[in-house]
Parts: C-alpha cells; sequence; structure tokens
C-alpha cells in the first residue's frame, strides 16, 4: 500500500496510528513516533519475515530485530505465533474510498445566489413580492 502514509507507534502511549511518511523523519512531527514492526517488515526494513519453515534461532533473531518481546517463549509455534501477531501481512486495510477521509452529507442547499427574501418558506409556500404587508405592516 503507497499512499504516503504510514504506520507508526507513539514512543510514549504506544497507541497505534497512520501519518503521512514525511512527518517521521521531520525533527518536530517525528520526535515521538517509530515505524511499526509490521510497517519496517512491509517496506522491507527486517528482511523476509518468518514462516513456519523458519528455524528458532531465526525466529528470535526478527524478533529482536523487529523490537518483538518474546522472552519466556521457547515453543516454534508460540513463538512464530508471538511474531506474526506483531507484524502480520498488512497491518491496515485499504481505505474504502481512495483519496476521501470524510464524505459529506447532503445538507440543505446554500445558493449564494439567491436573496433572502425570495427563499421560500419552510411550509414550502412561495414568498410573496410584498412581506411587510404579509406581516401585517403598512
Amino acid at each position: 500500500m503507497s499512499d504516503g502514509f504510514v504506520e507508526v507507534y507513539d514512543t510514549i502511549t504506544g497507541l497505534k496510528q497512520r501519518v503521512p511518511a514525511h512527518f517521521v523523519d521531520d525533527p518536530i512531527l517525528g520526535r515521538n513516533i517509530q515505524k511499526t514492526p509490521s510497517q519496517r517488515a512491509l517496506e522491507g526494513q527486517l528482511g523476509q519475515a518468518p514462516t513456519e519453515a523458519s528455524t528458532v534461532a531465526e525466529i528470535r533473531s526478527f524478533a529482536d530485530e523487529a523490537e518483538i518481546d518474546v522472552s519466556g517463549l521457547r515453543k516454534h509455534a508460540d513463538l512464530l505465533g508471538a511474531v506474526q501477531a506483531v507484524v502480520g501481512t498488512d497491518p491496515l486495510p485499504e481505505p474504502a474510498t481512495p483519496g476521501v477521509d470524510v464524505e459529506l452529507g447532503g445538507g440543505p442547499s446554500t445558493d449564494v445566489d439567491t436573496p433572502i427574501g425570495d427563499t421560500p418558506s419552510p411550509d414550502g409556500t412561495e414568498p410573496s413580492d410584498n412581506s411587510a404587508a404579509d406581516a401585517g405592516q403598512e
């Protein structure tokens, strides 16, 4: 997925989020964020992710490089499961509508060419030409 955004985590809160890629290298915007292991794996920075064919040593090496805590795990299946739970294959789904963050709902028309006195009343009747006479003023 190359939409200009990357998956990062906040180093203070640990919360995961997507930000524009240039935030990571910015000295201000990127000071408290790091790319997630899954993002680094997707970019090929961590090498090939472990598979069922990987040895325990290979899985541990990948986990250390990706900063994945596997302390206390000894079995191949447990180690592989821990790494795959963090890295996965695609950390975030594709957006439903590319390029659209929020769809605006259809609200009342705000036609700027219509003079205020010419707008229809809420009950659907047409406005009259003599609004002062309608209000009881003569």
